[in-house]
């Protein structure tokens, strides 16, 4: 077993299709992950790299030590269907090379391979530490690519047993439908399936062409055709979300069937004239509302007790507001913070004191006492102006 301080996940190479990603890549040819990472994904690093080495000693909190128990669990109880198959070899995080047809290749690293030489077969395990739905493993992308290496480097396996181990959806046994047997006659049909998705991710990836100046300016010089593209779930990860052509032809059909008004709008998802851009700017005022309603009526169903198959409910924590400020004033003095270094820390909403100050004034001269107000705070150099901000309405 490998010692945890020996252990380094975040620094392995990445082929650029690899088997994580080739799930997303079968379903869009356009696909691309973003760059960086995430608290989830850090959280799943770590409790990969505390199974690799049986020590969950690195690990934050209670949440990430009971999955590491739970997959722990279910891994012994699913190697333990092949006692007395004879003497068992181990091998903990292993890179596998995945020769396709026509010289194209990948690579790819299992969590965990263990053969049974006696009867020439493999269990080849992968841990699933989050909350995303895993494909079925007869049809799961990930485990085929690994299968193919895997088949590859041990030519005297002749079948080998797929199996992810997901405790955050079947608990702490694995469901029937995360484990499939392949048979090595079974391979030139996934490789000849796998180079296809392989060879035209790679010529739909090459017509990218975007430019991102220092100012953040985006530039697209060249796209793949929205024939050559397919949206679906996974659009949210890849790197060409917010300029993807297919996208806009996505968010038209959206639009059209959760509001009528919609319907009017016909035009090319990719095309800069100002009159295909005004309507897509309408689509995308009908879809915000649209989102805002469905995101509101999730959260609410789930604080209600509805139980989603992939989303949890999560605080963002709340915000406190003062309802009297001279009392508040008052207590944070008695804890020795005197007014003045309250007022420093404080944000005053310039536009609702001067309305304030204005409603003493007399009939007709309410605007300008405001204006003056404002300033008069301008001329003491205390207000900072924001850039202005704008929308586009429709015309009456």
């Amino acid at each position: 077993m490998a010692d945890a301080s020996d252990i380094n996940h975040a620094d392995r190479p990445h082929a650029e299709f690899g088997p994580s990603s080739f799930k997303h890549v079968a379903e869009c040819a356009g696909y691309e992950g973003k760059d960086g990472t995430s608290a989830a994904a850090e959280k799943g690093t770590r409790i990969h790299e505390a199974l690799e080495a049986r020590d969950p000693s690195a690990l934050h909190d209670e949440e990430e030590v009971e999955i590491y128990e739970t997959i722990c669990k279910m891994e012994a109880e699913f190697l333990d269907n092949y006692q007395g198959s004879g003497e068992k070899h181990d091998f903990d995080e292993i890179r596998l090379d995945i020769k396709l047809d026509d010289g194209e290749s990948t690579f790819g690293t299992t969590d965990r391979f263990t053969h049974w030489p006696s009867i020439s077969h493999a269990v080849l395990g992968d841990y699933k530490t989050g909350v995303s739905v895993i494909d079925p493993a007869h049809k799961n992308w990930q485990g085929k690519l690994y299968l193919i290496g895997a088949f590859q480097a041990h030519p005297n396996v002749q079948t080998i047993t797929v199996v992810f181990y997901v405790p955050f959806h079947d608990g702490d046994t694995v469901s029937p439908s995360m484990s499939h047997t392949f048979h090595r006659n079974d391979l030139p049909e996934i490789i000849e399936e796998a180079t296809v998705i392989l060879k035209e991710a790679k010529r739909v990836r090459a017509l990218w062409d975007i430019v991102t100046e220092e100012d953040g300016t985006v530039t697209i010089k060249g796209q793949p055709a929205i024939a050559d593209l397919n949206p679906n779930d996974a659009c949210r990860f890849c790197l060409h979300e917010e300029h993807c052509p297919a996208l806009g032809g996505l968010a038209m059909h959206v639009a059209k069937k959760v509001d009528k008004s919609a319907a009017a709008f016909e035009f090319d998802p990719a095309s800069n004239d100002p009159k295909d851009r005004a309507h897509r700017y309408q689509i995308a005022k009908i879809l915000e509302k649209w989102a805002k309603r469905e995101k509101e009526s999730a959260v609410q169903d789930a604080k209600d007790g509805t139980e989603f198959p992939n989303l949890v409910l999560s605080s963002m924590g709340s915000t406190s507001t003062v309802t009297n400020p001279e009392v508040f004033m008052a207590v944070a003095e008695s804890f020795g913070f005197n007014y003045k270094e309250v007022l420093a820390l404080a944000s005053f909403p310039v536009s609702k004191i001067a309305d304030a100050i204005a409603s003493a004034a007399p009939k007709g001269k309410k605007a300008a006492m405001a204006r003056e107000f404002v300033d008069a705070c301008k001329d003491a150099g205390i207000i900072e102006t924001q850039a202005e901000r704008f929308t586009l309405r429709e015309k009456k």
